[in-house]
Order: C-alpha cells, then structure tokens, then sequence
C-alpha cells in the first residue's frame, strides 16, 4: 500500500527536526521511502510504501514530537485505473 504524508514543522522544532533528520538514524519499520520532498515554510510530503498502517504509524511516531503529520492512502496511475473496472 502506497501512503502519501504530509508534514509540517513548527518553528520552535526546527532544529530538533533537523538534527533528527540530518543524523541518519531515521528508522523505518519495514516501510519503504518511495520519494520525499521538502520545501520553503519548513513543510514537505513523502510517499511511503507499508504493508500495513500499524508499520506506517511505527515511523511516523518518531516524529511525534517535533512535526504536524497527516497521511492519506494514495494509488498509483494503474491501481487508479483498476478502480474504473466494472
């Protein structure tokens, strides 16, 4: 399952965001980074790839204290048209 996550940070959480995010050690459960993306204002969005939601939220509570997330269940261009079968 493809999950599409969206973030912001505060700026109070900035710095402790970055050194997170700069360290390295970002563990991700099982789940696969399909592509992240950052942009001005401190937000972004990345696709992840999980079997299940119990792995996607593992990662996501590592940034429980220093970002806003909201994650909705995205499809790809061929799960998409799998949906217009009757």
């Amino acid at each position: 399952m493809l999950f599409m996550i969206n973030w912001s940070i505060e700026g109070s959480n900035i710095r402790e965001a970055n050194d997170r995010f700069s360290s390295g050690e970002e563990n991700f459960f099982g789940c696969e980074l399909v592509g992240r993306w950052h942009a001005p204002g401190n937000i972004g969005v990345a696709i992840i790839e999980a079997q299940d939601v119990v792995s996607i939220n593992k990662y996501l509570m590592q940034w429980d204290e220093v970002a806003d997330v909201s994650v909705t269940p995205v499809m790809d261009d061929a799960g998409a048209l799998k949906s217009l079968e009757s």
